[in-house]
């Protein structure tokens, strides 16, 4: 069982990307304060905050990929906040 100041990995979008995480674990599951830094797919960048943070209560806060520059693309939210729940591996 979860404890509920925990956070499970980092929903990752459907358009892809990775997180890579300020603490390790073994379980994928994240102490409150634990950060993640987000990794976008081909066509996006991070947006500014680039990473999310793990709140007691077991929530992240949200971050964004926005389209590059040259992409026709719409930007996407990612995090429990946007209804992302995707826990597949990309």
């Amino acid at each position: 069982m979860v404890s509920i100041d925990l956070c499970v990995e980092f929903p990752k979008s459907k358009y892809g990307g990775a997180s890579k995480y300020s603490k390790d674990t073994i379980d994928m599951s994240y102490p409150s304060g634990t950060e993640a830094t987000l990794f976008c797919g081909d066509q996006y960048l991070p947006a500014d905050p680039s990473t999310a943070t793990c709140l007691p209560g077991g929530k992240w806060t949200s971050t964004r990929c926005k389209p590059k520059p040259s992409e026709n693309v719409p930007e996407v939210t990612v995090g429990p906040e946007a209804g992302e729940t995707d826990l597949k591996s990309v």
